[in-house]
């Protein structure tokens, strides 16, 4: 393997972009050049680029050894290979999917150092998959009895604003994923993800944000899933730390400084657990909505992800409710 990443007949405006990546100069100006010089290159390259830059890397000596893992059925299998992107930068993995003892299905080169997965088989439609990442900020869908595959990406990730899957679950119905992640730097969230028809769109049902955990999937209902409230308990003073007074939260941080650790004086408890059941579309995309409406009000310009998601959830409410659902939505287009 060579030890530098050629990219074949790079256009200009790719070419202009990269010799700009490689100056050393860091300061408001040369990020604005950057950020201009790759707002040109057209959206199919510069994917296609960080795809192949990700998949030159793969072909290198894995570092450690390989993780398997066996579908629930052991149908099929899936070896993780983590590989060296360069002293510096943040380690790729390797996905490659098979057939139990069998052939290759597909393989998926990830550009981050954890490669989260599910395997989701007997769907409702009969298909199996399996759910994972090219991009760590998109999705990669696996129809594995047909070979088919999906990679979503959104439009933010280009701004490295896209929300990264960290933990995936999926129902007793095999339509609706429990999904935990977060966006790059924030904390993490629960969102509840329509895997209906997984090759077509992945909208999000609903966005659980920060200090919530998912629980887990009822067994006796079929999209039932539990949200519970963890926070942080101080046992010197017995309370947790969103109650502690000023002089409480001080004396708190002097003895975790003095003893080294948190572990020892506080514990994580559960202070709620709450059921969330999937409801019919209609009202799905109704409240998505009016989530966008209560939060994203002037003057706060609504992302375009989020808008197009409810479109997506209109599309699959009954066709006689989308006029009313799209001039609901009316006021939060861009």
């Amino acid at each position: 393997m060579r030890d530098e990443f050629v990219y074949p007949n790079p256009s200009p405006e790719l070419t202009n972009y990269l010799k700009l990546c490689k100056s050393n100069n860091r300061d408001d100006f040369d990020r604005a050049q950057r950020s201009a010089a790759r707002n040109a290159i057209l959206k199919a390259e510069l994917l296609d680029y960080h795809r192949a830059q990700v998949a030159w890397a793969c072909q290198s000596e894995h570092v450690g050894p390989p993780q398997v893992h066996a579908s629930p059925s052991e149908k099929y299998s899936l070896v993780i290979t983590t590989h060296s992107n360069g002293k510096g930068y943040f380690e790729y993995t390797k996905g490659a999917v098979s057939l139990m003892g069998g052939d290759t299905i597909t393989t998926v080169c990830r550009n981050y150092g954890r490669f989260p997965f599910l395997f989701v088989e007997g769907c409702p439609n009969g298909h199996d998959y399996l759910v994972c990442g090219e991009d760590y900020q998109g999705q990669t869908i696996i129809e594995l009895d047909t070979g088919r595959r999906r990679d979503y990406l959104p439009d933010s990730a280009n701004a490295g604003s896209g929300f990264c899957w960290a933990d995936i679950t999926v129902s007793a119905s095999k339509r609706t994923l429990g999904v935990t992640g977060c966006f790059w730097g924030g904390g993490y969230e629960i969102w509840l993800i329509d895997f209906s028809n997984p090759m077509e769109c992945l909208p999000a049902l609903e966005r659980k944000e920060e200090l919530d955990t998912f629980s887990g999937w009822s067994e006796s209902e079929p999209d039932t899933c539990y949200i519970s409230l963890e926070q942080n308990f101080v046992l010197f003073c017995q309370k947790f730390e969103m109650e502690m007074t000023a002089a409480e939260f001080e004396e708190y941080s002097r003895r975790v400084q003095e003893a080294g650790e948190e572990e020892t004086l506080s514990e994580t408890r559960t202070t709620r657990s709450t059921p969330w059941t999937r409801q019919a579309p209609t009202p799905t995309a109704e409240a998505f909505i009016r989530y966008l409406i209560k939060y994203w009000g002037p003057p706060r310009v609504c992302p375009l992800d989020f808008v197009e998601n409810a479109k997506q959830l209109i599309r699959l409410a009954p066709e006689a409710d989308h006029t009313m659902l799209n001039e609901l939505l009316g006021g939060k287009e861009p």
